[in-house]
């Protein structure tokens, strides 16, 4: 699969075989950022920016029909996809002069109707916007997030009550601190 710009805009091309043939091509009406295929590799999530300037997320199956199709109200510049066991989709996306950044989960238990989980994320990170995030596992609700500005590693806990820093790993000039609740220690 690849993501390119053609006569109709932004599109998403399947190439297959030694000679790379084009089997499969769909114009996606946004302006792609990532796309990631499913753990099984049955559905291939593509994300981008809408004209409007929302972030959309596309499911398209393998021959690129669609499947569903969620817009996102945090808007994502540049976003990148982190896939996570349990149907549950990351996605972050980094500051600029007109975007926070930010963090989007999405649970795709039901790829014909994606739906946002809310308030992952202390709204703090979003100013330093996410490069990455992802889930530890399916059954422990820790979600490791690196920031884009001032390049810090944060361990945030999903739970009933809300969403609790566990720690933070910031690097500077070569040297680097552990933060446990609001304790630093230097390393």
């Amino acid at each position: 699969y690849v993501i390119g710009t053609g006569d109709d805009g932004a599109q998403i091309l399947r190439l297959e075989g030694p000679d790379l043939e084009i089997t499969a091509t769909r114009s996606l009406g946004m302006e792609p950022g990532d796309a990631i295929l499913s753990e099984d590799a049955s559905l291939l999530y593509v994300i981008g920016t809408a004209k409007d300037g929302a972030t959309r997320l596309q499911v398209l199956d393998l021959a690129l029909t669609p499947v569903g199709e969620m817009t996102s109200t945090v808007r994502l510049a540049h976003p990148v996809l982190s896939l996570a066991e349990g149907q549950r989709l990351l996605a972050g996306g980094l500051p600029t002069s007109t975007v926070d950044g930010g963090l989007v989960a999405v649970d795709l238990s039901d790829p014909s109707s994606p739906t946002p989980i809310p308030a992952l994320v202390p709204e703090t990170y979003n100013f330093f916007g996410i490069a990455g995030a992802w889930l530890e596992d399916v059954h422990t609700p820790t979600i490791f997030i690196s920031t884009a500005l001032l390049p810090t590693l944060v361990a945030v806990e999903v739970g009933p009550k809300g969403v609790t820093v566990l720690a933070e790993l910031g690097f500077s000039d070569g040297s680097y601190g552990v933060y446990y609740m609001g304790d630093r220690f230097e390393v």
